[in-house]
């Protein structure tokens, strides 16, 4: 017995200390992979992935092999293998990290600056090029070549400025530009399409010219005749909202009621309807441009109200469709159509224009509560009907007498 004991007793303590080892190593590669991962990003903020493109990405390829090995449940000296592995690549690139940016920070502070104005999307061409050529320097400085990495680092700074300045017109004519601002304010794509549509025709060629860091001179003629057309679209534009207030007027309250979602083709009718008024108008065929308004006016009415509907009546509607489907005309007709009648008044109330939100939602409210209470008849009567209780017992329940 007492040797049983003993037996018991050893066994314990080796899986005491197999439980210990295990907790070690794990607390051990978890301190590990902290420690990788903080280096890491260290190196990261110091510009390594651009010095060392290759060391660093290799570094990272035995941190990612380390999470994969954690995520499969392989063994902690696997695991730990890899991360060394990332540690060694990582301590060969913070060796001479100091070095290689002392001659590659005027060149890494310029890129970030052309970066954070868009370099990488607006001046595209020359940016790639820059980066090929930081590339390049990189590898030459690698080689030892320092003559041609010094040579090469005045091109790049003049390719990432140049970059820069294109990209900041780009972002310039794209947010701040005050001709097309303008236009888009006086809705010219709409009031004046054909000069609009030719101005940014012109526009989008600008785009590209800059995009590409084509020569300035040919870009400012662009950019002069682009004015020229949007400004006289947004001219054309403001003569005829001046003209006919009423019709932008009637547009706002459509499109604040949300016609462009709930009323779309009445939405779209009616845009198509002040397009034609706003260029008889600027063609001087006064009874079209009259003709034209009354209609756009009349369209974006009838929007407005649909998207109203549409908006607030929509549960009311699924409740009445839902009572529909389920025989409201044969089980609660005079509560059903007592719904149906706050329906229409809603209805009647929103076209008629004349209202105030809380009447309104207090009617569509009202609706609501009949609607509900038509189905809870239609639900109880099918119950009984259907042997699940009794009349006597919905009588007592409620107290109906």
């Amino acid at each position: 017995m007492k040797a049983l004991l003993v037996k018991a007793n050893i066994i314990l303590i080796l899986l005491l200390l197999s439980v210990r080892i295990t907790l070690n190593a794990q607390d051990k590669s978890s301190g590990l992979f902290r420690e990788v991962a903080a280096s890491l990003n260290d190196a990261q903020r110091q510009f390594a992935g651009i010095l060392f493109p290759s060391l660093f990405a290799e570094a990272v390829r035995y941190y990612n092999n380390a999470k994969v090995y954690s995520s499969e449940g392989k063994s902690d000296d696997e695991i730990t293998e890899e991360l060394q592995k990332s540690k060694s690549a990582l301590y060969d690139i913070n060796s001479t990290i100091l070095e290689r940016r002392k001659i590659f920070d005027i060149v890494l502070a310029a890129r970030s600056s052309a970066k954070a104005s868009g370099a990488e999307k607006y001046s595209v061409k020359l940016w790639g090029t820059a980066e090929d050529e930081l590339m390049d320097a990189i590898t030459n400085y690698s080689d030892k070549d320092s003559n041609a990495v010094r040579s090469a680092i005045q091109v790049i700074l003049g390719d990432y400025n140049t970059a820069e300045e294109y990209a900041e017109y780009e972002n310039y004519l794209l947010t701040e530009w005050e001709p097309l601002k303008n236009s888009d304010k006086l809705l010219a794509k709409l009031l004046s399409p054909d000069k609009y549509s030719k101005g940014l025709s012109i526009f989008n060629r600008i785009l590209a010219a800059v995009s590409d860091c084509a020569d300035w001179n040919s870009i400012r003629q662009m950019v002069k005749a682009a004015d020229t057309l949007f400004s006289s679209a947004a001219e054309e534009s403001e003569k005829y909202l001046s003209a006919y207030p009423e019709v932008m007027r009637d547009r706002k309250e459509a499109a604040n009621a949300g016609s462009e979602i709930y009323s779309v083709k009445l939405w779209s009718e009616g845009e198509k309807a002040l397009s034609n008024a706003a260029v008889s108008f600027n063609n001087n065929e006064a009874d079209d441009a009259l003709r034209f308004s009354q209609k756009a006016s009349k369209k974006f009415i009838e929007a407005k109200h649909l998207a109203l509907e549409s908006k607030i009546l929509s549960r009311v509607n699924e409740l009445i469709l839902k009572a529909k489907e389920e025989d409201a005309e044969k089980y609660a007709p005079q509560t059903f159509m007592k719904t149906i009648a706050l329906r229409e008044s809603t209805v009647k109330m929103i076209n008629s224009d004349n209202y105030s939100s809380s009447d309104l939602m207090t009617l569509v409210s009202r609706a609501e509560k009949e609607a509900e209470l038509t189905l809870r008849i239609i639900h109880t009567i099918k119950r009984i009907n259907n042997g699940i209780g009794s009349w006597e017992e919905l009588i007592i329940e409620k107290k109906l007498f």
